[in-house]
């Protein structure tokens, strides 16, 4: 049966199977196939869990074990597709994605309930600014290597004055990542460091360029990183991510307590086999003593 059947219409023609659609039934059909669409798109599994942009969870998860932390995705884009914080959230995170552009709002807020969405551009100023739209590549800087589509004006705030509204994952934040398209020092210089302090930060580092060389711009933001008690703990192709002094001294500490348990454990394993030749060289001593020891009679050897 035809979708024209279904819907009650009637063919042009006997011999044709096109079907006459007045605009108002046009709309209709449009309604249904959207509900049968967000029908499908929330019963069909979301896959598997996403590793980040180039692997970043499997870094990020060793620093950060648990199974339940708060985040804050700067530059949130797609809630799956290359994004640090989504393996985090199927583990139970929950935090809050900072997304200006309007395209990913509603993927967002359907994938992430728990999450809280805010939709402005992170700067190091509060107003509006034009955004340079690309697809999901879209920047605020007008020297970005993009295939502009469009432009919009959104508004920009300090991450200072956002996380105002959010004091408690502000305060609890544990992971902060950073995905803005060449405004990275932007948002870092609208940090108010003495209420927000992440333990890691996941930050990209290269500019993107489609047609040439990635340049890495970390050049013009990592000072700040480092002069407010940060220090680069990995790389990936794209991102760098960096650690508090507390928790580097902490890993250090850890890993310097493993090595003396190896070297320890070497020690006692080398002990161990040497008192076990000892052991052996005894035992084989005294069978060949029995062997070969002369037998007497009478204070005379036996043959």
């Amino acid at each position: 049966m035809e979708l024209g059947q279904i819907l009650g219409y009637k063919p042009c023609h006997q011999h044709t199977t096109m079907i006459s659609v007045t605009p108002v039934q046009l709309m209709e059909i449009g309604s249904i196939l959207q509900q049968v669409g967000r029908m499908i798109e929330r019963t069909v599994p979301t896959g598997l869990v996403a590793e980040g942009q180039c692997n970043e969870f499997s870094i990020l998860r060793k620093l950060l074990p648990e199974n339940e932390g708060v985040y804050i995705d700067i530059g949130a884009g797609d809630p799956e597709s290359c994004s640090n914080t989504w393996a985090f959230y199927q583990a139970g995170w929950h935090g809050l994605l900072i997304e200006p552009y309007p395209g990913f709002w509603f993927k967002l807020m359907r994938l992430r309930p728990r999450d809280h969405l805010s939709p402005f551009a992170c700067s190091n100023v509060d107003g509006f600014a034009r955004m340079r739209v690309c697809g999901t590549c879209n920047s605020l800087r007008p020297d970005w290597n993009i295939d502009e589509q469009s432009t919009i004006l959104v508004e920009t705030a300090k991450l200072s004055t956002i996380l105002l509204a959010y004091p408690e994952l502000r305060d609890n934040c544990k992971l902060c990542s950073i995905d803005v398209e060449g405004l990275e020092s932007e948002v870092l210089e609208g940090v108010d460091w003495e209420t927000f302090h992440p333990e890691v930060f996941c930050v990209e580092y290269l500019r993107f360029n489609p047609s040439g060389p990635k340049e890495n711009l970390s050049v013009e933001w990592e000072h700040i990183l480092l002069n407010y008690g940060y220090v680069r703990h990995a790389q990936t192709a794209l991102n760098y991510i960096y650690i508090t002094t507390a928790i580097a001294n902490r890993l250090a500490a850890k890993k310097e307590a493993a090595e003396k348990r190896v070297e320890k454990q070497s020690k006692e394993d080398q002990l161990a086999a040497e008192e076990l030749e000892r052991l052996k060289a005894k035992i084989e001593a005294e069978r060949l003593a029995k062997v070969f020891q002369p037998r007497f009679q009478n204070g005379q050897p036996v043959e």
